[in-house]
């Protein structure tokens, strides 16, 4: 074998020793036990295509940017990283499936979802701010469970109680109130209104 010959053999040694390090330090896998806080979530799969291959399992953390947490779902896809120095050697750094989430997203909008089809909060291309929940859930804001009104709406705005006679009276009962007893040939007027203006920046369905 001349000199060439050898520092070729020597070369192609070393690109795949370069090349299975690699393999091992970080991995495109799967997810498959994913868990409330991430500290003992669990990949595993083949180190080459085929089942006839070696498997490998690890647990791992997952590392998300601060501020920001989700929980994917088994079976999505990760990208695992052997690192050392922390309280495992194992850290994904990335989660994603084709399965769940928009397919639509124009040249730089964001959008934030889950595993729940149609749950959406997207950063449009055009600067607005979308919100959509599934079909019938609740988009509830401070934790509160009471209805926005929207322009158009109606609105209860409560009942006169009229009352004939020669010392014929006008009541009024708010909205929600109990209506007292009617006395004979008392009659009820119901007032009603509609919403005339609202935030021209903020819109619901």
């Amino acid at each position: 074998m001349d000199l060439y010959e050898y520092v070729a053999r020597v070369r192609a040694e070393l690109r795949e020793l370069a090349r299975q390090l690699v393999a091992n330090a970080i991995q495109f896998t799967a997810l498959v036990r994913s868990t409330s806080s991430g500290e003992h979530d669990k990949v595993a799969g083949y180190r080459t295509e085929g089942a006839s291959e070696p498997a490998y399992d690890y647990e791992v953390r997952r590392l998300q940017h601060f501020g920001f947490r989700s929980r994917p779902p088994k079976d999505v896809w990760v990208v695992r990283v052997a690192a050392s120095g922390g309280p495992t050697n194992n850290v994904t750094v990335a989660e994603d499936s084709t399965r769940f989430g928009p397919s639509d997203l124009a040249d730089g909008e964001v959008a934030l979802y889950n595993r729940v089809s149609g749950v959406e909060l997207r950063l449009d291309a055009d600067g607005n701010v979308r919100i959509q929940s599934a079909d019938g859930k609740l988009v509830s804001l401070q934790g509160g469970d009471r209805g926005v009104a929207r322009e158009q709406d109606t609105v209860d705005a409560g009942t006169l109680i009229f009352v004939p006679g020669p010392s014929a009276s006008l009541s009024y009962v708010a909205p929600g109130g109990q209506l007292p007893p009617i006395p004979q040939g008392g009659a009820t007027i119901a007032l009603k209104g509609v919403i005339s203006s609202a935030s021209a920046k903020t819109k619901t369905g």
